[in-house]
């Protein structure tokens, strides 16, 4: 260990700095090896720990990122846990206690993308002997109450009456901390798809019958790289055989005024937008909750990422994981979305052939 102790060696930070310049710029293989090297030489487990945790994720080490993460929870003190004076997406929640064979309150902080991607973990929670509440978003509750191992789900802000003793809840965790506490590996994650609308009609298309394509093409405003003008999926709209149909929700809606020949099948509730999805051929979605939707409801999906994407889409590849149905088309250059646009045509005009 440099210099005896913990973050006193001036050559493991600076390998720590160096593997941070890295990442951002999108070299993670390189990245992760200076990540290494830094703690080889007793680099501080804290220091620079999220970076050397998106690498780990993005390259498939898990078992290094739960390592990463066992460490961030060794150093969080009993009062840092489930503070409500705090925002939700900032909360920590899993004390690091055991979850099998126990009555479990999972927390869905993040996102309604982060919130429908993490509900597979129910189902594998439920082999383990655990009994599951789900406290969710009220827009998924509906959803979240038919998912394969939910016994109860409230509203967010509501679990609270779930922890009184005649409850009985004996463990509570965030949604995206189950993939830590079960120590997930790429090979054992939940990916049995649908595990969301099971009960949900599927479209067949009938020979000779175009086939209907969902779009969303904008994500949140928290990161505009995630989010492409409807203008620049234009080489979709030339397809012969195919049924365009905007699922896009908010203010992004305008832009269909300038391309009538895609249909507006907006809708006002998940459950609406999830009967949806089961009646396309395929969904073309940018980085948002509706690919985390479509993706969970076994929906055949071209994901747009732009290049500098998140952990959870590895750091190349056009499958993940996480769920069967999706193909992701990246980016290769930042900004530049031609490419991967290009590979959903391609996509499409397959499954027209086909």
């Amino acid at each position: 260990m440099a210099d005896g102790g913990f973050g006193t060696g001036p050559q493991a930070e600076a390998l720590l700095r160096a593997g941070t310049r890295a990442l951002e710029a999108r070299r993670v293989a390189r990245a992760a090896a200076l990540f290494r090297r830094a703690e080889r030489l007793g680099a501080d487990p804290l220091a620079e720990v999220e970076a050397r945790w998106k690498a780990a994720m993005l390259l498939g080490r898990y078992e290094w990122a739960w390592r990463l993460s066992d460490s961030v929870l060794a150093s969080r003190a009993p009062e840092d846990f489930n503070r409500p004076w705090t925002p939700y997406h900032t909360r920590c929640v899993w004390d690091g206690t055991p979850l099998a064979g126990r009555r479990v309150l999972v927390r869905c902080y993040h996102g309604l993308g982060d919130s429908v991607q993490f509900l597979r973990y129910a189902p594998a929670l439920e082999a383990q002997g655990c009994r599951v509440a789900v406290e969710i978003q009220p827009e998924l509750l509906s959803l979240a109450r038919d998912c394969p191992g939910v016994a109860e789900a409230v509203a967010l802000g509501e679990a609270d009456d779930l922890l009184v003793e005649e409850r009985g809840w004996e463990v509570q965790v965030e949604s995206m901390e189950l993939s830590h506490a079960l120590r997930t590996l790429p090979h054992t994650i939940p990916n049995d798809v649908p595990y969301l609308g099971r009960g949900l009609p599927r479209r067949v298309r009938p020979a000779g019958e175009a086939m209907r394509v969902g779009l969303v093409w904008q994500a949140g405003g928290w990161d505009a790289r995630r989010s492409l003008p409807l203008a620049a999926l234009e080489p979709l709209l030339g397809l012969s055989g195919v049924e365009l149909v905007s699922l896009q929700q908010g203010p992004a809606r305008e832009e269909l005024a300038a391309f009538p020949a895609v249909r507006d099948g907006a809708v006002d509730r998940l459950e609406a937008l999830a009967e949806a999805m089961c009646s396309l051929d395929l969904m073309v979605a940018v980085d948002t909750m509706a690919a985390h939707l479509a993706g969970a409801l076994a929906v055949p999906t071209v994901a747009l990422l732009h290049q500098d994407a998140d952990w959870r889409w590895g750091a190349a590849g056009t499958r993940t994981p996480w769920y069967p149905t999706l193909h992701l088309a990246r980016q290769r250059v930042q900004g530049d979305w031609t490419p991967a646009v290009a590979e959903a045509v391609e996509i499409v005009r397959a499954r027209l052939g086909g």
